[in-house]
């Protein structure tokens, strides 16, 4: 399927590199909000927004907080987002750490120059080319919408734990959240000890929203995580089709990591100051634009000792009739996490949907995947629901009730 495989090397050459004009460092300036009128008038509008929860309240304040004090380069309109560009070390991970934000840029700068020519390749296949239409050395960041920042339904849950009667019995209405699992031959589910992972995702034309449901989304992931006495903490990475990022529902790539038992400094994408974006890179939260190209997730945790160890994404793209692009996207530190004993450590794979009512026409997408050695024995999906919102899903014995759309344990 796949003719060529491009390797990125992330990080830490020993090659010097050599002069640019570019904005990997923070600029030494009156940030963007003096200057511009727009972003006033952003900011003064989500100042008035009403949250659904207290976590969206913090999370709307820290969203003011760091446009007021950010640069940004360029301003890209699409219909009905804002891209931004923005200095590589003023992203939200970076933008309060700045020794290790220089500690970093010679080992990307490096990184970026030898490696442009993929970037574009692989940004075509979204609606924005970050590394064509953002400065040399900058970090592309989806503008937060109303919905992404006032709505419980964008904060995302832990869904292992809400099967309670309580939850049931709230979501009774019809709304709630539907989700599938592998699990093995005595009905537990799979998770395998590991610190890393990989997942293919078949083109995700199959994986769609309607255009009414603005609370619905439609997940294909896999993560690793890990669980004690207080909570869970994981760092997860697939497709999502909603209308959280965009104002009409989009599929886009998104990360997350819960590094506070899914609270408020636990959300999608760059909006929380946890995840290192590589300059050019494609933004998350932006549509896909070629809905028949396929993706490979990998990650892979690296113990370096420093601020630097963390939870490495690779993305590989591409169709059937192109080469293959592998692109290292940034790191989770584990410094985002309280301790070392909570640091995800077990892979595990599933598909989810939150929909306002059943059969509304929100479709539940899988995926192909590969897990590691470590795990021999039998693989089969469970499906749990909260409202009987049951989607196509694989079984051992054939696809029901359409074809088959989730498949672990495999890889196309």
């Amino acid at each position: 399927m796949y003719n060529v495989r491009i390797i990125i090397v992330f990080f830490f050459s020993c090659f010097s590199f050599s002069s640019y004009a570019d904005f990997f460092s923070a600029i030494n300036d009156e940030p963007t909000i003096y200057s511009s009128n727009s972003l006033q008038e952003f900011v003064s509008t989500i100042s008035q927004y009403e949250a659904d929860t207290p976590e969206k309240s913090i999370f709307i304040q820290k969203t003011i907080d760091y446009y007021k004090k950010v640069h940004i380069l360029n301003s890209i309109q699409k219909n009905g987002y804002i891209v931004d560009c923005i200095p590589f070390a003023e992203q939200p991970a970076l933008i309060d750490f700045p020794k290790l934000a220089e500690s970093l840029i010679d080992d990307v700068k490096m990184n970026f120059s030898q490696n442009f020519a993929e970037l574009v390749r692989i940004g075509n296949i979204f609606e924005v080319n970050s590394s064509l239409e953002c400065p040399y050395g900058s970090v592309a960041i989806i503008r937060p919408t109303k919905m992404l920042l006032t709505s419980k339904y964008t904060n995302k849950k832990d869904f292992f734990s809400m099967n309670s009667d309580r939850d049931i019995l709230f979501n009774s209405s019809g709304s709630g959240y539907t989700w599938e699992q592998g699990i093995n031959a005595n009905n537990q589910l799979i998770q395998i000890k590991t610190e890393k992972a990989e997942a293919f995702f078949q083109g995700p034309q199959l994986q769609s929203v309607t255009s009414s449901s603005y609370a619905d989304h439609s997940i294909a992931q896999f993560w690793l995580i890990n669980r004690d006495s207080v909570g869970t903490y994981s760092v997860e990475f697939g497709l999502i089709a909603s209308a959280y990022f965009t104002p009409s529902p989009s599929t886009s790539i998104f990360i997350f990591a819960s590094v506070d038992n899914y609270g408020s400094k636990s959300c999608y994408n760059m909006y929380c100051s946890n995840f290192v974006q590589m300059p050019g890179t494609p933004a998350f939260g932006v549509p896909i634009k070629n809905k028949n190209t396929d993706f490979i997730f990998q990650v892979n945790h690296i113990d370096k000792n420093n601020a630097q160890s963390g939870y490495y994404l690779t993305l590989v793209s591409g169709s059937s009739s192109a080469q293959m692009t592998t692109l290292s996207m940034g790191y989770y530190p584990d410094h985002v996490y309280p301790s070392t004993n909570v640091l995800p450590n077990a892979f595990s794979v599933g598909a989810e949907v939150y929909a306002n009512s059943p059969n509304n026409g929100t479709v539940m997408y899988g995926n192909y995947v590969n897990p590691y050695p470590e795990y021999q024995g039998e693989k089969q999906i469970s499906i749990f629901t909260q409202n009987g919102n049951y989607f196509p899903f694989y079984s051992s014995v054939g696809a029901f009730p359409y074809n088959l759309i989730w498949h672990f344990g495999q890889k196309k």
